[in-house]
């Protein structure tokens, strides 16, 4: 494997590709951290600036959504926290998303698929969980943390038997075609672009990558958990869903698992 695509995370690596190089843009790259969202709300609340990264070449105690824990081994993956200050008025999940989506097929011929609200797959196993969290009243200014973890490589060995069924990476397998810091910088620069793209525009592209739209799903949500189809996104994000009793639903909050097309008979 060529050196220069498994060198460690560095920051004078990822002011190269940086459009516009920033010394003020405070990346911190650590060897282990236990969270780098964790690290970055704490930067934040201590005043970091628009722009600051976190970043690790492992985590701990990695997060995901709904409490879960992200399998962070080092040197493989790509775990990183942006601070976003002001709070962009945009879908940040959505857009974030996106962001990935996009540094991906810009710099490989891979392209992830988008499975609502936060995850991205290549051949229908995870390559990546995004989560955002906003920092309130204890900050200068209220901002949000967006983490984001990325599988880029297989890990040493395997993934842990609990996830080695549905989690996946960029490059699975040979050798990969760029370096995770050419990514990461590919990443900041979509997410700290000075003229963001337009709200629509994100959602466009967002739904346009969810190949899940129109197949039955189980809802998991805090207080119920059924089934119906996924139709549609709306304009805040979330997912338009038909439930088998011919109900329309808005989801904003929970999470679905896509089931076998033969498996529900609910008319769209």
């Amino acid at each position: 494997m060529g050196a220069n695509m498994c060198e460690g995370l560095s920051v004078e690596s990822i002011n190269r590709f940086l459009h516009n190089p920033d010394p003020a843009q405070n990346i911190h790259i650590y060897p282990t951290v236990e969270s780098t969202n964790t690290t970055a709300k704490e930067m934040a609340k201590a005043g970091a600036k628009h722009g600051a990264v976190v970043m690790a070449e492992s985590q701990s105690l990695g997060r995901g959504r709904r409490g879960r824990s992200f399998f962070s081994p080092a040197g493989t993956g790509i775990y990183m926290s942006l601070v976003l200050k002001p709070i962009p008025p945009i879908p940040l999940t959505a857009f974030a998303a996106v962001s990935v989506c996009k540094a991906i097929e810009n710099l490989t011929e891979k392209k992830p698929d988008i499975k609502w609200p936060n995850d991205l797959l290549l051949h229908g196993k995870k390559i990546c969980g995004i989560l955002a969290e906003s920092i309130g009243n204890n900050s200068e200014m209220p901002c949000v943390v967006v983490g984001i973890g990325i599988n880029f490589m297989n890990p040493a060995g395997s993934f842990p038997s609990e996830i080695e069924d549905t989690a996946g990476a960029i490059f699975s397998e040979g050798e990969p075609a760029i370096s995770r810091n050419r990514l990461a910088a590919e990443i900041i620069n979509r997410m700290t672009a000075k003229n963001l793209p337009p709200a629509k525009s994100i959602l466009a592209s967002y739904k346009s990558r969810m190949s899940m739209l129109g197949s039955p799903i189980k809802v998991i949500c805090p207080n119920e958990t059924y089934e119906a189809i996924a139709q549609d996104v709306d304009l805040a994000g979330g997912l338009v869903v038909l439930k088998e009793n011919g109900q329309k639903h808005n989801l904003t909050i929970g999470e679905i698992t896509i089931r076998p097309k033969s498996s529900c008979n609910t008319s769209v």
